[in-house]
């Protein structure tokens, strides 16, 4: 079952990102915040981003927003919302690597 959709390209330059340790998601990781991480990490090898077309999913997609993770971003032509992977979204794959001694790649 897929998540979402490949949103377009990002049009608009990135903005560097502060750095540092990106804070976990204000719950336990679920299958959810799961699903919507890799179907973001995956759409940004492309340099895209997902449009989400599970209302379920819409929760740990904000809660990833909110540790870092992921943004939100209104790109294909109806207005949807649309999320990308964030270079803390990398930080937090390379220290859950370092800590539990799986390669993120």
């Amino acid at each position: 079952m897929v998540a979402g959709r490949t949103a377009t390209k990002e049009t608009r330059p990135s903005r560097a990102l502060s750095g540092g340790v990106p804070p976990a998601p204000s719950r336990r990781v679920t299958h959810e915040h799961l699903r919507v991480a890799f179907n973001a990490w995956a759409a940004a090898q492309d340099g895209g981003g997902v449009v989400l077309e599970e209302p379920g999913l819409f929760p740990g997609a904000h809660e990833l927003c909110e540790a870092g993770w992921l943004r939100r971003r209104f790109v294909t032509a109806p207005g949807e919302l649309s999320w990308w992977w964030t270079p803390q979204g990398d930080v937090a794959l390379e220290l859950g690597a370092l800590t539990t001694g799986h390669s993120p790649n």
